[in-house]
């Protein structure tokens, strides 16, 4: 509701789904004293946007619009405002893009079935999910309560998940991955352990996992791992980990029997930080991450082909801010790179509260976009246009953390998440926090990029 408005106002209203019901509504933007009021009410007004304080530029002065994630089944529904009332059918709407109502005023889009994997008064963090050549898919997260972290996973046979269950009940962890390969599914984290952090695995054989494998034994830390499948049914482990008193990017390789050696990829005399990995199917493996050789952070890659890893070479090398990289292989066997990118002098002590003398830098959480990138004939091109946001939608400043994924037709999946709001007044102490974040995601045909579809 609201796309067109210039001042704030109520767009309170009612829903109605004549021959069916509405099954669940939420509210979407919702602010101080907007509510859903089951089972098919609400009262909600667009308001003005708040500022971000780390930005220079006069705020936007537009209202944010506001709207209702609702759930209805039906052949029909009927919606009424406080601006006027519409209906459309459930059926009819598109797959990706929006219906317009109201002279534009309203939108109406689909939006994908979401699945909660609730567990009672616990904080759930750093989700990963892979498949299976089985066409199971796996899901592992961590945990936190009263004190303490957990490790968890589930299981989906292609029509139910299955119950959660506990890899570590109690400990100091960071992040999993999971992958599986000729029968085995391994889940990894790293863990905290009298005072280090190592990677830790179990796999699963059969109907259950086997106990815990230590897979680092460097005194130093060892963190933000990911794992791949490479087309000999092999797994690649890759993680960021201290060695010699510096981050560098580590690997090692599963065979189905037992795991290779750690190899050290980046080599840098500065810190190098979360690797990404993919494979092809020619037996390639692609290995990215962010490093500070330059003295800002850039993206390099290198590549494993016949045996040998090729020396690390600079994807995103500019003044720029550049960082947190993604990586995935389409059917065409070409590589995509996504990051996001801030500006120069990210992060130094000019960015945030110091204007006057010299170049000033980039604050924080100033600002953050997306670049893609794929390799074409050895050669990284960006493409011609990126997914585009399928109707007027508040100006999102900030874009990050992409995630590239293929499907089992190679096609290009690209999701990341939009900062939609910025809390009035919040000054350099609070804008870590101030952000309300929204996932989105979009997929590439081979010629264009799909109206990114809220997640």
């Amino acid at each position: 509701f609201g796309l067109q408005d210039r001042a704030g106002r109520s767009w309170d209203g009612s829903l109605e789904a004549p021959g069916g019901r509405v099954i669940r509504m939420e509210g979407w933007h919702f602010g101080p004293g907007d509510e859903v009021q089951p089972p098919d009410r609400w009262k909600c007004s667009t308001r003005p946007r708040a500022f971000n304080p780390a930005i220079l530029a006069p705020p936007d002065p537009t209202p944010l619009p506001v709207g209702l994630l609702a759930s209805v089944e039906g052949p029909r529904v009927e919606v009424r405002t406080a601006n006027g009332d519409f209906g459309f059918e459930p059926g009819g709407l598109p797959e990706t893009g929006a219906l317009l109502f109201l002279e534009g005023q309203v939108s109406v889009e689909r939006l994908p079935a979401v699945t909660t994997h609730p567990l009672p008064e616990t904080e759930d963090d750093y989700p990963e999910l892979a498949g299976a050549p089985d066409g199971t898919v796996w899901l592992a997260w961590q945990s936190y309560r009263d004190g303490n972290d957990s490790v968890w996973v589930r299981r989906f046979d292609g029509q139910v998940w299955g119950p959660p269950a506990a890899l570590v009940e109690k400990g100091d962890v960071y992040r999993t991955a999971v992958a599986s390969t000729m029968g085995e599914t391994w889940v990894v984290w790293s863990q905290q352990v009298e005072g280090n952090w190592d990677l830790y695995g179990r796999a699963r054989r059969g109907v259950k996992f086997d106990t815990a494998v230590r897979l680092t034994v460097d005194p130093q830390p060892d963190i933000n791992h990911r794992l791949a499948q490479d087309s000999s049914g092999g797994l690649w482990l890759v993680w960021q980990g201290a060695r010699n008193g510096q981050f560098d990017i580590l690997a090692r390789r599963y065979d189905g029997k037992a795991w290779g050696p750690e190899m050290n990829l980046s080599r840098s005399p500065e810190n190098d930080w979360e690797p990404a990995v993919a494979t092809d199917s020619r037996g390639n493996v692609w290995v990215a991450w962010d490093g500070y050789e330059t003295g800002n952070y850039d993206v390099y890659w290198s590549r494993l082909e016949k045996g040998q890893w090729s020396k690390p070479a600079s994807l995103a090398a500019s003044s720029n801010f550049e960082a947190h990289v993604s990586l995935a292989v389409d059917a065409a066997g070409r590589m995509w790179a996504a990051w996001d990118e801030a500006g120069r002098n990210w992060g130094k002590d000019t960015g945030f509260t110091i204007r006057g003398g010299g170049e000033a830098g980039t604050g924080l959480y100033a600002e953050r976009r997306i670049k893609l990138a794929c390799l074409v004939e050895g050669r990284w091109m960006q493409p011609r246009t990126m997914p585009e946001y399928p109707t007027p939608t508040p100006a999102y400043d900030f874009r990050d953390r992409p995630q590239l994924e293929a499907d089992e037709a190679g096609q290009i999946w690209l999701a990341w998440r939009a900062r939609y709001r910025i809390r009035l007044g919040q000054g350099m102490g609070g804008a870590a926090g101030a952000g309300s974040f929204e996932t989105y995601l979009a997929s590439f045909d081979g010629r264009r990029w799909t109206p990114a579809r809220f997640v």
